[in-house]
């Protein structure tokens, strides 16, 4: 008689449906951290604050969305 280990793998699929709910958790809270409280405003200071926020926002949209497709890509992979 086979043993089917497996079986017990089927609660890893809701596993990983609540990993990606935390991922998007941990990208919104970074993102109210850094853009709505820190560099958000500093945009309307002007001068080189300004240039500032702004470099370090398109570099911290570019990485987060990043972040995103390459854990999309992930996932999408290994189902």
């Amino acid at each position: 008689m086979a043993w089917n280990v497996f079986r017990f793998c089927t609660a890893l699929r809701g596993l990983g449906s609540i990993m990606i709910l935390m991922v998007l958790g941990v990208v919104g809270v970074t993102y109210y951290a850094v853009v709505l409280t820190n560099f958000g405003p500093a945009l309307f200071v002007g001068g080189l604050d300004t240039l500032i926020s702004f470099v370090v926002l398109i570099l911290f949209h570019c990485l987060v969305s990043f972040k995103y497709v390459l854990f999309l890509c992930k996932k999408k992979v290994t189902k």
